[in-house]
């Protein structure tokens, strides 16, 4: 074996040494490693789209469509597209948070969140 590739087999000892030596310091240090914060629920800010379809809802009291909620913002000074609406609304849906949605398509608030 060459004295150069005796030199890098050297290195990569001593690397592996550092490596050993560096996990086994973060073993030591368990919990006190920084673990991935969770975002935290905040419910609806003030002033976002789904805030003002959850009052429109709210205000008629019963289901309504996404060209019926588009209608009401558009009221509110907040003219939205049908799609948009739709778009937002899924993600609380999925999650089964504040907002419904009927058999026939209709959005609702649901009972936990009215």
């Amino acid at each position: 074996m060459s004295e150069a590739a005796q030199v890098i087999l050297a290195a990569i000892e001593d690397h592996k040494k550092k490596i050993k030596e560096l996990e086994s310091a973060l073993k030591k240090l368990g919990d006190d490693v920084p673990k991935r914060r969770r975002r935290k629920a905040t419910g609806l800010q003030e002033d976002s789209m789904p805030f003002h379809v959850s009052v429109i809802l709210r205000n008629e009291n019963k289901p309504l469509s996404a060209a019926e909620i588009s209608e009401g913002l558009k009221k509110l000074g907040k003219p939205t597209d049908t799609r948009v609406i739709a778009a937002a609304l899924k993600r609380y849906i999925d999650a089964g948070r504040i907002f419904g949605k009927t058999e026939d398509g209709m959005y609702t608030l649901r009972k936990d969140a009215a």
